[in-house]
This record gives structure tokens, sequence and C-alpha cells, in this order.
């Protein structure tokens, strides 16, 4: 007994606690009655019922740590109706390392205006797969030290109309991490805020939509070690603020690092009236924008740039030649001014300036395949059905599948042909175009590319070894 205790001393992450049932035909019918039986303890998990919970059936204080909280047969939905526990909102986050997956939290209100779905007062928190609606925020975070991950969530038309409410507000933390998130109709507040001293904002789509009139799409008031990346950012028509994204406007002193990368965004503006893209605070260490598409009126930035390039920018957004395709919601065109624009970069703080993934809309990702050089903005050219001219009758491969080696004929000048594999990275180039022997490559599936003097056209082989 005693050996025992000493190992879960050194490794505490090898307890286990037990599983809790929350719901109809369960001991606890309401995550309320599970709270008020007092008997959550450190790394247990409750699943919970998909039903809906209204008024004090929804709130609780999780004080525990290491618990996972997960909606089963459906999503809960937690329906506060104006109901709140220690005036903070449905659910207050007390214990160290809490994960949240698929409940759907609805109805904050409290006096102070700034009622919460999810309140943290503690440690670390992940949030995976949920759904924020209609409160005064929709996870307000006191000051912590630890981290936050908020991943496959959708937050739309939280705030209570004054300003200081958000869909989202991360204030002081060691980290904050948000990706793959759908985020919109923010009631007057931004659609992101974080005083985190390192931000991570990755592969998410922020919007006002049409009739949205949210302020900022993304406030760092603070400034803090931060990386934009592979994000889709729209501004509707009746937005409240002509800024995209501010960054330090309420001074830098939370972080050690105050550098800001914006690389491989696509940012539209709607409104008629001039617009401005970024906003920087005077004291900033590094400002890098890089591979970025800027559609519509407005200004660059308002502050000093360190580095600007690869962008393109236009004040017509039909010029850059997007369309929507499944869930990618702005690719280019074949014709697209964004196509291979894009420049190199090193990784930097231990992190690529390169996407790997795109938004997949709503609130998930997909793998970005890129072939050559990458694409300006947040999304590439769909690699067949979109760049070239897949069905085109000047081009023929034969045989295919092949073996040892392929031809390919055509009625135009061949120029080059190239084979990628199918994540993108080349693998052969030829010149010469006669035959192409190709008994190195390993089995599998191939783009073919073949570069005509007019235009270009992929094709599909597979070899076998």
């Amino acid at each position: 007994m005693k050996s025992i205790l000493i190992l879960f001393l050194l490794f505490p992450f090898l307890a286990t606690g037990k599983t809790i049932y929350v719901g109809s035909g369960h001991e606890f019918s309401t995550p309320n009655a599970l709270f008020t039986a007092g008997i959550v303890a450190d790394n247990d998990t409750i699943l919970i019922e998909g039903e809906e919970y209204k008024g004090e059936e929804c709130l609780a204080v999780w004080q525990a740590n290491n618990i996972v909280i997960k909606g089963i047969n459906g999503r809960p939905k937690l329906e506060a109706n104006g109901s709140y526990i220690l005036g903070k909102g449905i659910w207050v986050i007390a214990g160290n390392d809490t994960t949240v997956e698929n409940i759907e939290f609805t109805g904050a209100i409290v006096p102070d205006h700034n009622g919460a779905g999810i309140r943290l007062d503690n440690g670390f928190l992940t949030v995976r797969n949920c759904y924020f609606h209609h409160n005064e925020t929709g996870i307000l975070t006191n000051n912590v030290d630890g981290e936050i991950l908020v991943e496959y969530c959708e937050f739309g038309y939280n705030g209570y109309g004054d300003g200081f409410s958000h869909n989202i507000y991360v204030n002081v933390a060691s980290k904050f991490t948000f990706q793959y998130n759908y985020s919109h109709h923010s009631i007057i507040g931004h659609t992101l805020k974080s005083r985190a001293k390192e931000n991570v904002i990755l592969y998410n789509y922020f919007t006002d939509g049409e009739d949205g009139i949210s302020s900022r799409l993304i406030d760092l008031p603070n400034g803090g070690l931060t990386f934009v990346q592979g994000n889709i950012l729209e501004q509707g028509p009746m937005a409240e603020n002509n800024n995209f994204i501010a960054y330090g406007l309420e001074g830098y002193f939370n972080a050690a690092f105050n550098r800001l990368y914006l690389s491989h965004n696509t940012f539209i503006n709607r409104k008629t009236a001039n617009g401005l893209f970024i906003h920087i605070a005077d004291g900033s260490e590094h400002i890098q924008v890089t591979n970025n598409a800027f559609l519509g009126v407005g200004e660059l930035v308002d502050g000093v740039l360190s580095k600007t390039e690869g962008n393109y920018m236009s004040e017509s957004i039909a010029e850059a030649q997007l369309t929507a395709s499944d869930d990618k919601l702005y690719e280019p065109k074949a014709d697209s001014p964004l196509i291979d624009g894009s420049i190199d970069q090193e990784d930097t703080f231990g992190y690529s300036l390169l996407p790997t993934q795109s938004y997949a809309h709503p609130t998930n990702v997909t793998e970005r395949i890129t072939v050559g050089k990458h694409d300006i903005g947040a999304y590439e050219a769909n690699f067949v059905d979109a760049n070239f001219e897949t069905e085109s009758k000047d081009v023929s491969i034969f045989p295919n599948p092949a073996s040892d080696y392929f031809k390919v004929e055509s009625k135009s000048l061949i120029e080059r042909i190239d084979i990628y594999a199918l994540n993108g990275k080349l693998v052969k180039s030829f010149y010469e175009t006669q035959v192409l022997h190709i008994a190195d490559l390993e089995s599998g599936s191939y783009f073919v590319i073949t570069w005509l003097k007019a235009k270009k056209s992929a094709r599909l082989i597979i070899t076998k070894l």
C-alpha cells in the first residue's frame, strides 16, 4: 500500500477517478444536482446526456482538479434563462486542468452585465466542440497562471451591448490558443479579446455577417507574443468599429515579448466606409505582416511595421477571384492573383509561419495541400478542381496506371512536367518530356502538372512498383 501511495505522489497523472452520469434516468438528473451533491473529486469524468437543462438546473461550480465534462448522446443545452451562480454565469471553473466538451451554453445574464457561459477562475482550461450564444459573454477568464485552449467551437450573439462584453474575453494567462473556431455577431464587443502573454490564433473564421454590429474582430490590448495565421477575418457593413485587429492599445506590460506575426490570413472589408486592417500601438518589438490578402476599402496599418512582404491588397474584393467550395469559404479561382504569390518564411519561436491547414466551415479544419509556392491568404487554390485545366483535351497521359515510365502528349508545347506527392511535395521535374521515368517513386497516387505554353493542366497518375 505504501508503494502504491508513493507511485501516485510521484506520477499523479496515473490516478484515475470515477465516471458520473448526468441526465434523465441517472442518479443526478441535472448538472446542478451533481454540483449540490458535492461528490465530484479530482480526476473524475462527468458525462451529461444530450438533453435541455433550464434555469437553475444548469448551474455549477467545478472545483475538482483534472476533470473532464462531456456531452454524450447529442449536445446538452444549458439554457440559463437569467439564472446564475456566484454572480458569474452558468458554470464557474475553480479547479485546475479542466476539459469541457460538446456543451451548449446560452442565456447567461448577471447584474454586472458580464454573465458567462463559462467563467474560468483558476488554472488550465480546454474547451472543445462547444457552442456559446446569446450570453453576455461566451467565455470569460480571470487572471490565471495557466494555459487556455479553445478549439472546434462556435461563438455567436454574445455581449451585453456596452462594448465591455465579448464573444470570448481572456484576461492575463500564460498562453491562449484559439483554433478551428467560428466567432461571429458579437453584440458591440469584440469577436475575440485576449490579454494573454502568448496568443496562438490559427485557422478560424471571424465575421460580422451582413447584419452584425461587433467592434473589432481581434483585440489584443496588451500585445504579447502573438501568431495570427490562416484565419478569415470578414468585417460586415454594419460593424461598429473600422479596425479589424488592434494590438497593444492599452499598453505593453503583461508579456516578456511583444511581437506580432500575421501570416496567410484573408481580410475582407464589406463596409463602404474606409477601414483599418491593423492598428498597432507605439512600443512594440516586432510586427511582421506577410502573405496576407487585404480586400476591400481600407488602410493597411496605423502604426509601424517591421516587415511587410508577400501581401496582396485590393479595394475590389472581386479582383481577388475567390470562390466558395464545399466547406472552404474563400478559395482562389484558377486566375486569382493570390496563386503562388507568397514568400518563403523561416520558423520563429518554434512556430512555422507557413500554413499546413485551412479552416473548414463550420468549426473544423482540413489539410492544406500546397503545390509549389504557397498561395496568399487563408486558402490554397483547389489543386484539381480550380487551379488547373483537369479535363483539357489537349493533354493525355499513358499508360495510367504506370510502372516504370509514362508519356505525356499535348497539342500545345510542353515546357515542363512536375510530379507532386498528394501532400504537395515536389518529387520530380522533367524538362525532357518524351519519356518520364518513375521507377524510383514509391507506389501510390501523384499529381502530374503539365506546364503548357499558354496554360497548365493537372492529371492524376498511379504508379506501381
